[in-house]
């Protein structure tokens, strides 16, 4: 039980329930009704609840409990119903079974009161100052709706100044659930924290959780690790000896080279702190090396995330976690390279993200591939393509990139004077251990627009646009190529010819989803439309199935799409009106999806690093690093304490 001693001082200010309507009931889950009465006064109902008919005192009380120096009269039955600690009391062969008298101690009044308000009426008023008390008395009687619902008050008043005393309650009554949400807004907000001193006062057990468990922390890492000095320096001589297995927690691979250089030589001599800094200098000499490291290089609080782009700005990323799905905007800070595409193509590989291609101002197709690192926010230049391309398929395959065909601009020939667009055949293989590019056979023929997967050690790459003039617009071919083969093998066609669509496998099956096709299959003059039709692929027995049609109100289907949980997600709407929609991939049901932004074109999925909970201030979705105190003055502060060993 807490010392009464601990007190909560809230902010009368609620930050994270301001839309929330006075006055009115909202559903929190089944069992829970949420009435805000103000700022700091909550009703909370069960709608499950059955009322008793007894009355607190009424003249059926067959129980007297004395709490402090009140007196309550009231019902065993009432007490058995809602309490398992009572109706153990009460059932079994326990003293207090025949007693009509009992003195419960270290219970406060106020937290009797108000768990006997939900016994006989299904439902309590919380407060500021009543529900530290009331979580004493539901935990103490084991009365988990009253629990659930104190800690729901306390994530709606949580602050960073009474972040540490929750922290402490919800320790100290084993909450984990409660300890969780703590935990994420202690990373949250880790830089305020951090410059008023409030997490140099938490416990070494609650540090050393939030430093070893995958929690997002709004520091770079190296003011992490000033965060733990400045913690071991705030009571050195009771603190020296956890240094060493904090340090243990600190991700060196996060610094940047020049940090890594200034870490002072005294924590460079503390257990193995040396020979890990050092591997993270090695890792800097080869970082196109990274996406086949990612393991052993992971940042903190990462989780899968949709990531979708704007392909005219990339300034910035937006990024929906689907299991706390709100919109979270990320500066990218692509404007430094020269080399600046636009239509490039994206891939991923193993939590980075790569841009490939694509066109510069003049249309002309660019061979540039950029990597994006989410954990350090920075951009790496990698070794261009062979081939200067632009809408071409990108895939990923025993941990390598391959490019598949496009469009390139040849040069003006002498007769017109005029660039060329050409398709090309030409496929390459990216390996990141070797920064290089290496030829692979090329397809059939040239193709754009075109789309591929792979599926089983195997590319598949359908539909697109045939450089051969005398193929129809799109075409609907079905290719194939695994590493070792000569040439590509043609597969049965797509039941639908299309370009520009999505293509991904489920269960060992290909789907194709959308894109454009002839208006009129047998009159190409009638133009390019929408795709409504959908099909399936089955490589065994080589032939496709048609699926349900996308729901004409998605408007365009195109290429960005993404797979998390067994539902693909895709781009549809207008350029100007961005739908995310769901294809369900088990039921083969489509969903439709809500409005999600304007001028996205691409979409992926990623590891993402960033804040789990929305802050209240809106400011704060973009983090800033630009901290008033340098990470060089921490660390140096411990240098005059630490005994140094030559």
């Amino acid at each position: 039980m807490v010392n009464d001693t601990v007190s909560l001082q809230f902010l009368c200010e609620v930050q994270q329930d301001s839309i929330m309507s006075k006055g009115d009931f909202i559903k929190l889950d089944e069992t829970t009704e949420l009435m805000k009465i103000s700022a700091d006064k909550y009703r909370y109902n069960n709608p499950l609840f059955t009322k008793p008919t007894a009355k607190i005192s009424d003249f059926n009380a067959d129980i007297k409990l004395k709490v402090g120096n009140e007196y309550f009269k009231v019902h065993k039955a009432v007490l058995s119903e809602a309490s398992v600690y009572f109706s153990a009391m009460f059932s079994h062969d326990m003293l207090e079974k025949d007693k009509d008298y009992i003195e419960l101690k270290g219970i406060s009044v106020g937290g009797f009161q108000v768990m006997l308000e939900y016994f006989y009426h299904g439902h309590i008023t919380l407060v500021l100052d009543n529900v530290q008390h009331c979580l004493e008395a539901s935990t103490f009687f084991h009365v988990e709706w009253l629990t659930k619902v104190c800690c729901d008050f306390m994530k709606r008043h949580l602050s960073v100044e009474n972040c540490l005393q929750i922290i402490d309650l919800a320790d100290a009554y084993h909450l984990t659930d409660l300890l969780d949400e703590m935990y994420c807004f202690i990373g949250l907000h880790a830089s305020t924290l951090l410059d008023s001193g409030k997490l140099q006062q938490l416990s070494y057990q609650t540090l050393l959780q939030l430093l070893s468990a995958d929690y997002y922390i709004d520091l770079p890492e190296e003011l992490v690790l000033g965060l733990v000095v400045d913690w071991v320096n705030e009571d050195f001589q009771s603190r020296e000896c956890d240094l060493e297995q904090l340090l243990m927690h600190i991700k060196f691979h996060l610094f940047l080279p020049e940090q890594l250089e200034n870490i002072p030589k005294d924590l460079l001599n503390i257990g193995n702190t040396k020979q890990r800094v050092d591997n993270s200098k090695l890792l800097w000499d080869k970082p196109h090396n990274w996406s086949v490291l990612s393991t052993e290089i992971s940042g903190r609080g990462g989780r899968n995330s949709l990531v979708l782009l704007s392909d005219w700005t990339m300034d910035k990323m937006h990024m929906i976690d689907l299991n706390n799905p709100y919109l979270h905007e990320e500066p990218l800070g692509l404007l430094e390279f020269d080399s600046l595409s636009d239509f490039v193509t994206l891939s991923t590989l193993n939590g980075f993200l790569y841009c490939l291609g694509g066109y510069d101002t003049h249309l002309k197709a660019q061979n540039s591939v950029l990597m994006y690192d989410p954990r350090l926010k920075i951009w790496i230049e990698l070794s261009p393509m062979k081939h200067c391309r632009q809408s071409f398929p990108v895939v990923t395959m025993d941990r390598k990139l391959y490019a598949l065909g496009g469009a390139t601009l040849l040069p003006a020939d002498e007769e017109s004077g005029d660039d060329t667009l050409a398709s090309l055949s030409q496929c390459e293989c990216y390996d990141p251990e070797t920064d290089s590019w290496s030829c692979i056979p090329p397809l059939p023929y040239g193709l754009t627009s075109h789309q591929a997967c792979v599926l089983d050690g195997t590319i598949y790459v359908t539909g697109g646009v045939c450089e051969d003039r005398s193929e129809p617009v799109p075409i609907g071919y079905t290719y194939c190529w695994t590493p070792g083969d000569q040439v590509w093998t043609r597969k049965a066609p797509m039941l639908y010819r299309r370009q520009c669509h999505a293509m991904f496998t489920h269960q060992g099956n290909i789907y194709v989803i959308g894109g454009y096709t002839a208006g009129d299959l047998e009159d190409l003059s009638l133009g390019i439309t929408s795709c409504l039709k959908n099909e399936c692929y089955d490589p065994e027995t080589d032939s496709w199935v048609e699926l349900a049609d996308t729901p004409k109100d998605f408007g365009e289907i195109g290429q960005a799409m993404a797979i998390m949980d067994g539902v693909a997600y895709f781009l549809g709407g207008s350029v100007g009106h961005r739908c995310l929609h769901e294809f369900h991939l088990d039921s083969g049901k489509f969903v439709e999806g809500a409005f999600c932004g304007k001028n996205l074109i691409q979409l992926t999925k990623l590891k993402a690093y960033y804040p789990k909970h929305v802050p209240s201030d809106a400011s704060k979705l973009e983090t800033n690093y630009n901290l008033s105190i340098g990470v060089d003055e921490k660390l140096h502060t411990i240098g005059s304490q630490l005994e140094v060993t030559e």
